[in-house]
């Protein structure tokens, strides 16, 4: 399987209910980490249409990897 990157043929933004379901939350909770500023970096496509790079969330979810709950991450 290749990479894909942002200049290849096949490369697609996520919508926000398929990045949604990637991260295993609703698409309320998306919507609710994009407006604090908490969430996945998102593609403003138009006024009113929003997609994720599915690299970016993957890349995301990753960083909030803990150890242990004590454990606040490289952000604290």
């Amino acid at each position: 399987m290749t990479k894909q990157t942002d200049d290849s043929p096949d490369f697609r933004v996520l919508t926000e209910t398929e990045a949604a379901k990637v991260l295993g939350i609703s698409p309320r909770s998306l919507q609710q980490y994009r407006l604090d500023g908490k969430g996945p970096p998102y593609i403003q496509i138009m006024d009113r249409r929003i997609g994720y790079d599915r690299e970016e969330v993957k890349a995301w979810a990753k960083a909030r990897t803990r150890r242990s709950t004590s454990d606040k991450g490289k952000a604290a």
